[in-house]
């Protein structure tokens, strides 16, 4: 069902970084148009997108090849208050600020969120390992999920 908000979590592992910045999540409305989008950068930084705007500026950490990363999203809906937002962490806390956070907010977008994808647009060099994908409409899932 259609959601105005939605949380997640999953284990990532780059094992290259993009040659150009890739989409790895995106959040599609019921028309299958692109709410939200969270980006890799070819630098390893992670940055949001609300309904094809401009990014916000990039987490200050960046991930680094062979290494398992946990990450967490969120995506709400709204007219100026919409929120996109990533953190990343190696010890399974999940930030709410710093340098392994980003958040973008006061986009527009209205429509209610009906699907999650998974995966980027075009060709592209990178490739990454992916475990444990939760998503949640109820609220953060926290620390450590399982």
């Amino acid at each position: 069902a259609s959601q105005t908000e939605v949380w997640g979590y999953f284990l990532f592992r780059p094992v290259t970084l993009p040659g150009t910045d890739k989409s790895v999540l995106s959040v599609l409305d019921s028309g299958s148009n692109e709410s939200y989008r969270a980006e890799l950068a070819t630098s390893g930084k992670w940055t949001c997108r609300i309904n094809g705007s401009a990014p916000a500026s990039g987490t200050v950490a960046a991930m680094s090849t062979g290494t398992t990363y946990h990450v967490w999203f969120h995506f709400k809906n709204g007219n100026g208050t919409a929120v996109c937002s990533v953190g990343f962490s190696t010890d399974g806390t999940e930030p709410t600020s710093g340098n392994y956070f980003v958040t973008k907010t006061n986009g527009t977008e209205t429509d209610n969120l009906a699907s999650v994808r998974i995966g980027w647009e075009g060709n592209t060099t990178l490739e990454w390992i992916l475990d444990k994908l939760r998503i949640s409409t109820s609220g953060t899932l926290g620390n450590n999920p399982d």
